[in-house]
């Protein structure tokens, strides 16, 4: 049960995160485009947030990977 509970509060943040980079961070970054300034923050923020997502990603798959190997409760 609380690996379940685990792999789904992962899931629920990279959701999250998934949502924030795309109405947060990808509009942010176009409009920082157009002018110039701070494009390399709002591409390093973007960075960080996607490999954050990754990390994220990866860690549900072994999550899951682990719920498949061992044996459910009698």
């Amino acid at each position: 049960g609380k690996l379940l509970v685990f792999k789904l509060l992962l899931f629920a943040v990279m959701v999250t995160l998934a949502a924030l980079n795309r109405f947060r961070h990808v509009p942010s970054l176009g409009g920082v485009i157009g002018s110039g300034d701070g494009v390399a923050a709002a591409i390093a923020t973007l960075r960080r947030s996607i490999r954050t997502e990754l990390t994220l990603g990866v860690l549900v798959l072994a999550t899951v990977a682990v719920l498949g190997a061992i044996e459910p409760a009698s």
